[in-house]
């Protein structure tokens, strides 16, 4: 049973993060990687992730945060304190790394309350703590156990358990979920949510895998070359993104230019428009399977293409198609519907357009 109380909001004063000009660059060579610039504002209790492929920065703007990496140019707030040169052990700041970092020599009841003992806390507060943690991420039957004896998921528990025990006012979490196979990535996806509803804190998730921003998230940063490209819901991300790389980067992706829109056909409205340099973003669910002769809807338009693959994956099917100009566009249609095309049929695929989203960028 999880406690009624609160060990985290009880605590006095809220948080919130502000990261203004960061930079930190590496360069070996030619070859220059880490943080360009980054600003940012964290408000209390938000849920807050850092998305982007490896190299991007998001590991070392997470560090600069934690106090693991010195910016080279810019400052960290945390509640309007500058906290920048703060050495990481006195930043109100915890980290639950990629790999957990437990202590393989000490027990899960020992590695639990390793901060509070740090602290020279008295003995009756650190069992009462621990009573509370240990609880709360429902590890209580491994408190004697070593550590070198638990699955992932519960070496992870333990490592959020050590983390939130000291009441910070920011948990850190860097991919906290890679090294978990893929039902239970997904299971503990919904826990981590749910734990941090329940404590009212401030997340911030380091991540690539796009499904587990947007399920952990109030909002994600999606950071590109060591720059943030868009800071937003996980909605507004999906459905308006920024720039063709955040388009494709969450989630999948279709992309129409000046070639495809030469080849439109369209009833009862005009074919929309495009800037210079840009092009039109549809998701894969939005798009339909027509016959090459079919009669659009108005408000609709069409692609003439070939299909190249249909394949089943359950809850849904995913297709293939070529246009005239060899651009590849998927289609994702629910599973129990079984399309009345075969491979390399002639076919429309079409969509209405304002379900379509201009995007710049290479």
């Amino acid at each position: 049973m999880t406690p009624s109380v609160n060990p985290i909001s009880s605590s006095p004063g809220a948080s919130g993060l502000s990261l203004q000009r960061l930079r930190k660059v590496y360069q070996s060579g030619d070859s220059i990687s880490g943080v360009q610039e980054v600003s940012l504002e964290v408000p209390a209790g938000e849920g807050f992730s850092l998305l982007g492929p490896s190299g991007c920065g998001k590991t070392t703007t997470l560090r600069m945060i934690g106090g693991f990496e010195k910016p080279d140019a810019g400052r960290i707030h945390l509640d309007s304190k500058d906290i920048t040169d703060l050495p990481s052990q006195y930043r109100d700041i915890r980290t639950v790394f990629q790999r957990y970092a437990l202590f393989p020599h000490l027990s899960v009841f020992e590695n639990v309350v390793f901060g509070l003992r740090m602290q020279k806390k008295p003995e009756f507060e650190i069992k009462k703590q621990a009573a509370i943690f240990i609880d709360l991420l429902e590890i209580g039957k491994l408190a004697n156990r070593n550590v070198a004896q638990l699955s992932g998921g519960e070496q992870q528990r333990v490592a959020l358990a050590r983390a939130l025990i000291t009441g910070p006012k920011i948990l850190l979490l860097d991919e906290p979920l890679s090294a978990l196979d893929l039902k239970l990535r997904e299971r503990m996806q919904l826990e981590l949510l749910a734990l941090r509803r329940k404590l009212g804190m401030t997340f911030i998730f380091v991540t690539h895998d796009q499904t587990e921003a947007m399920v952990l998230s109030d909002r994600i940063g999606v950071m590109n070359a060591g720059l943030l490209e868009q800071v937003g819901s996980p909605e507004e991300i999906y459905t308006q993104p920024k720039s063709r790389f955040v388009a494709s980067f969450i989630g999948q992706a279709n992309f129409m230019g000046p070639e495809q829109l030469r080849n439109l056909r369209a009833s009862g409205t005009r074919t929309p428009d495009l800037a210079t340099g840009a092009e039109w973003m549809i998701r894969p669910e939005n798009l339909k399977v027509r016959k090459l002769d079919a009669t659009l809807s108005a408000g609709s338009v069409g692609l003439p293409g070939r299909l190249l693959e249909m394949a089943y994956l359950g809850q849904n099917r995913l297709l293939k198609v070529v246009d005239a100009t060899d651009r590849q566009h998927l289609i994702s249609l629910p599973g129990s519907e079984l399309p009345a095309v075969t491979q390399n049929d002639e076919i429309l695929i079409s969509w209405k357009v304002d379900e379509a989203w201009s995007v710049h960028g290479s």
